[in-house]
C-alpha cells in the first residue's frame, strides 16, 4: 500500500510515471493515477494498493515552482 499525505495548505502531486508504469496496481485504484501522477488535495491523503517493481524511479511535484523548492527525489524499490 502506498500512502501519500499532504499536510500543506495547498495541493500537491506525486509524479512518477516510470514507477506507476512498472507497478502492478489494483484495478479499482488505477483511477487515482493520471499520466503517471497522483493529485493530493490540501489536508488529504491517497492510498493506492500496488506491488512495485524493483528499480530506481524519479519523483517530483509538478506544480509551479515546487520542484525548485525541493519537491523532487527518488523512489528506490529493492
Amino acid at each position: 500500500m502506498l500512502r501519500l499525505v499532504n499536510t500543506a495548505g495547498g495541493s500537491h502531486d506525486f509524479t512518477a510515471p516510470e514507477f506507476f508504469a512498472a507497478a502492478h496496481i489494483k484495478a479499482d485504484h488505477r483511477g487515482f493515477i493520471r499520466n503517471g501522477s497522483v493529485e493530493i488535495p490540501s489536508g488529504q491523503a491517497r492510498e493506492i494498493a500496488l506491488l512495485p517493481k524493483a528499480g530506481r524511479y524519479k519523483v517530483k511535484c509538478t506544480h509551479t515552482m515546487h520542484k525548485m523548492l525541493g519537491m523532487s527525489g527518488e523512489i528506490l524499490v529493492r
